[in-house]
């Protein structure tokens, strides 16, 4: 549990730094770890919006799962627009991604 709980702080540190470079404020994920065929510890998730919470530092507008959660509109525009935030101008155009 000692190795878990140092690689989920290491996770959230770098991750936190990075999404508030971005603008958007990071209040929680989840994530999963399992046993490699080695027996090592592994992580087993991705970091998306279905995994974490992300809210646009300005406004605070949720920009995740709870949208679909709560049944409201606009979820798909809000995952489109956290990735269009974290990949930036270029990758935007090369991904076609539309806000």
């Amino acid at each position: 549990m000692e190795i878990i709980k140092e690689i989920t702080l290491k996770i959230n540190k770098i991750l936190k730094k990075f999404l508030e470079s971005k603008g958007l404020l990071f209040p929680d994920f989840k994530i999963e770890y399992g046993y490699g065929l080695e027996g090592n510890i592994v992580l087993g998730d991705e970091i998306s919006p279905d995994t974490c919470r992300f809210w646009d530092a300005e406004t605070c507008d949720i920009l995740d799962k709870d949208l679909f959660r709560k049944d409201e509109s606009g979820f798909i525009k809000a995952y489109k627009r956290v990735a269009s935030i974290i990949l930036g101008e270029e990758d935007k155009k090369r991904w076609n991604i539309h806000i």
